[in-house]
């Protein structure tokens, strides 16, 4: 096979794992930050916001099979070397983002001593958890907003600006934390509070900078607003065909999580807030997986789209793709096209 006796695949592949793996890691020490300043304030404001933070881990699931759905389709796209249909996918998967933010801050709002009841039955910790979500909600459409755009990016193998946000979001997140839930250099001591406005800040700030980015240098998308005011119908079953599993898979992963927490939070204050620091450790151990199989998705996803998978020349190769070689190899395919290779 040559495609793995080419260096250049191997730095290439590498590169863009080690980046992924940097970014996972970072963004998971946001998360361990705020546990561990949390732990030292109080284990009640620790558990309160373990068990939100509960509700997050499945809207993160959700989000990532959302914008793992984008990756697949927009990196055949980019192997094409067509822009033009990225733009339109990432404006279907904006729109399963956004819904799903609003929805899930429609649910909290309503019901927020319910949400954080779903995972304890303490009531200081429940009063504590519905003070953080009070704050935490905003974050939401941030979140969905920056991971939707940067698996955009991701699509076309631009990493590095995730991985500069993610060390801004630790900065900014552990620098509020560290003066707000104590108290420090004259501000008030707002504790599980100031956690909470540390990490709508830094959402905040995330978002801006990427914005800006996409204006002023990004160069091989050119994403404006109005790519997001249109849908394309054939692009939309494709995706929705694409992301279904991942979405199902990714859904399953994540209520398993919360479900667990739920159980552990139900029989005391120390076992959640425990439980809620091994896990960030595992999922810092998981990063590198993870960072591996993005890296993975895009390479495989933009081979698909060159036409360029020596593999599947074989004898037994499926007669679609050799009809798309011998036709062209680079001939641009709709995923709806009944001789388009897929993932």
């Amino acid at each position: 096979m040559t495609l793995v006796r080419e260096r250049s695949f191997y730095r290439s592949f590498f590169r863009m794992c080690c980046i992924l793996v940097l970014q996972n890691v970072i963004t998971l020490s946001v998360n361990l930050a705020d546990n561990l300043m949390l732990g030292a304030y109080s284990e009640t404001a620790l558990a309160g916001a373990a068990a939100v933070n509960q509700i997050q881990f499945v809207y993160q699931q959700l989000l990532v099979s959302f914008g793992e759905g984008l990756v697949i389709i927009g990196t055949q796209y980019f192997g094409k070397r067509q822009t033009a249909p990225i733009r339109r996918i990432a404006s279907i998967a904006m729109r399963f983002g956004l819904s799903t933010a609003v929805l899930l801050f429609v649910l909290v709002s309503c019901f927020p001593t319910q949400a954080v009841g779903l995972f304890t039955e303490d009531v200081a910790i429940v009063d504590a958890g519905v003070s953080y979500l009070r704050l935490i909600r905003f974050t939401y459409p941030f979140f969905a907003l920056t991971q939707m755009l940067l698996a955009t990016l991701r699509s076309v193998g631009t990493v590095r600006i995730a991985l500069g946000l993610s060390v801004s979001t630790l900065l900014i997140n552990g620098g509020i934390n560290y003066v707000l839930i104590y108290g420090h250099f004259g501000a008030p001591e707002m504790g599980i509070a100031g956690a909470a406005i540390g990490t709508l800040t830094a959402r905040v700030v995330e978002l801006v900078v990427l914005l800006l980015y996409l204006c002023l240098r990004e160069k091989k998308l050119g994403l404006r607003l109005r790519d997001f005011l249109h849908t394309d119908r054939l692009l939309l079953r494709d995706y929705v065909r694409v992301t279904l599993p991942i979405f199902c898979a990714g859904a399953l992963w994540g209520f398993n999580g919360a479900a667990q927490n739920a159980i552990l939070g139900h029989l005391s204050s120390t076992a959640i807030a425990a439980n809620s620091v091994a896990s960030t450790l595992f999922l810092v151990v998981k990063s590198a997986a993870i960072g591996a199989s993005s890296s993975a998705s895009f390479h495989i996803g933009r081979a698909v789209g060159e036409g360029d998978l020596h593999a599947l020349l074989c004898a037994d190769a499926p007669a679609a793709f050799r009809r798309h070689r011998s036709g062209g190899g680079r001939r641009a395919l709709s995923p709806a096209h009944p001789d388009f290779v897929g993932l």
